[in-house]
């Protein structure tokens, strides 16, 4: 660096930069944990849907027995 200033526009910008980044990490966060707040919905439904599956092919093996 020759100058004051120019060391602090490079200091500056670094931390514009920084703070972008900051601030993508963080939505990036906040999206991955809302769609963790659905995962006992989807886990409760996932246990529906396999039961009614398991039915499903009993039935069909005592229709063939």
């Amino acid at each position: 660096m020759r100058n004051i200033p120019d060391l602090i526009k490079m200091e500056f910008r670094l931390a514009n930069s920084q703070m972008a980044r900051l601030s993508r990490d963080v939505g990036e966060l906040k999206e991955g944990f809302a769609k963790l707040r659905d995962l006992p919905e989807k886990f409760d439904a996932l246990q529906r849907v396999m039961a009614e599956f398991v039915v499903e092919i009993r039935a069909e093996i005592g229709k063939k027995g």
